[in-house]
């Protein structure tokens, strides 16, 4: 695995930049046009600052839609993290719990799914790390405990060739 913490950073910051610099200035924030063109700038940011330089380009296709292969690692010395778990209620909306203390060590089964902003209209910090465990449970994590590693390349193709029939 490769610790890909400090690129991961860099793209939270260059997609914070993009929003809170130029397209929440544009007075739509709300329009799904901005949005989708929101989506592909963050997507494309992945692309070129995290997975391009490890060989993985295809894998930013599918940030906030399904995990990638990109674990959460809990930063050297904690024990326990606060993470809040989520189910989706019958109308397919996330409702979230109160936070809870999770041993640190069981943190880096998580695999990334986006970085978290609960008001994704307004000026965006995204403090928090959305991530799903082994067993399918949604999970919020703050980013200040946590760092990232990319499963390797050759580890996803070998993956590949196993779970092909």
């Amino acid at each position: 695995m490769d610790d890909i913490t400090e690129d991961m950073l860099r793209f939270k910051e260059a997609v914070r930049h993009v929003w809170n610099a130029y397209l929440l200035e544009t007075g739509s924030s709300t329009s799904p046009e901005l949005q989708d063109s929101f989506a592909t700038i963050e997507r494309e940011l992945l692309r070129a600052v995290v997975l391009l330089p490890h060989g993985v380009p295809e894998l930013a296709d599918d940030y906030r839609r399904r995990p990638i292969p990109i674990l959460i690692q809990a930063k050297v010395g904690l024990i326990d993290i606060p993470v809040q778990f989520g189910s989706l209620d019958k109308n397919g909306n996330m409702k979230w719990e109160l936070p809870c203390a999770v041993p640190a060590a069981n943190v880096s089964q998580y695999r990334f799914i986006e970085f978290f902003d609960w008001n994704p209209y307004g000026p965006i910090d995204m403090s928090y790390i959305k991530a799903l465990r082994s067993d399918g449970q949604y999970a919020l994590i703050e980013q200040t405990y946590c760092g990232f590693a990319l499963i390797s390349a050759a580890s996803l193709a070998q993956a590949s060739i196993t779970t092909t029939p």
